[in-house]
C-alpha cells in the first residue's frame, strides 16, 4: 500500500492509515511520505495527549523529510536513523525507502517516523530515573564515581553527528557492580 500511495497520495491510504489510532499502533508520533523527486510529499504528526493532530509538528517534519541532504541520502542507503529536536522534544526518527512487500520494483520514496522521547520514556527503557538534557555536552559520555552512586551523562547525536542533547541518570554503585559481575 505504501509503495503505490507514494506514487498517488491517494485519499484512502490516508484515512486507513495516518490517523490517530494507526500512529499509537505503529509506536510513532509522526510519519511524512516523500517522493524521491521531493516534490510530492505528506507528513502527519499527532499530540497523544490532545487526542488531535499536530499541524506544526508535521510541517517541521515535512520540512526536514524533504530537505535535498535527506533525499540524497535515502537514495543511497535503504535506511538510516538518528535523533532530532522536534518543536522542542527529542525524538528518535528512522528514515527508510519504499519498496514493494517482494522488494521488487525501483523505489519511488522513503517514509519518516518520528516518535518523541521523554522523561517517562527514558526511564522506562532505563528501568531508573534519567533526565532528558536539550543542551550538548562537552563529551561523549561522562561517568563521574560518588560514595554510593555514579553519575552517567550521554551525548546524543544528530543525523550529521552534531551533538544536540545528552542523557543523564545515576545508578547505585553496587548495582553497578552486579551489572558488571
Amino acid at each position: 500500500e505504501s509503495y503505490d500511495y507514494v506514487g498517488d497520495f491517494n485519499a484512502q491510504y490516508e484515512i486507513d492509515n495516518t490517523n490517530l489510532e494507526a500512529m499509537q499502533n505503529y509506536a510513532v508520533d509522526g510519519i511524512a511520505v516523500v517522493r524521491y523527486d521531493g516534490l510530492q510529499a505528506r507528513s502527519f504528526f499527532y499530540d497523544y495527549e490532545l487526542g488531535a493532530a499536530d499541524a506544526q509538528k508535521a510541517a517541521e517534519l515535512k520540512r526536514y523529510a524533504t530537505a535535498a541532504d535527506v533525499i540524497s541520502r535515502v537514495k543511497h542507503t535503504k535506511s538510516f536513523q538518528f535523533y532530532k529536536v522536534l518543536d522542542g522534544k527529542l525524538a528518535v526518527v528512522a528514515v527508510a525507502q519504499i519498496t514493494r512487500r517482494d522488494n521488487s520494483g525501483v523505489p519511488r520514496g522513503f517514509m519518516v517516523f518520528a516518535r518523541t522521547f521523554d522523561q517517562s520514556a527514558l526511564n522506562e527503557a532505563l528501568q531508573l530515573k534519567g533526565r532528558v538534557l536539550l543542551k550538548s555536552v562537552k563529551s561523549d559520555l561522562s561517568i563521574v564515581t560518588h560514595g554510593g552512586h555514579i553519575d552517567v551523562v550521554k551525548c546524543i547525536v544528530d543525523d550529521m553527528g552534531a551533538p544536540i542533547a545528552a542523557v543523564a541518570f545515576s545508578v547505585e554503585r553496587a548495582m553497578m557492580q552486579r551489572g558488571w559481575q
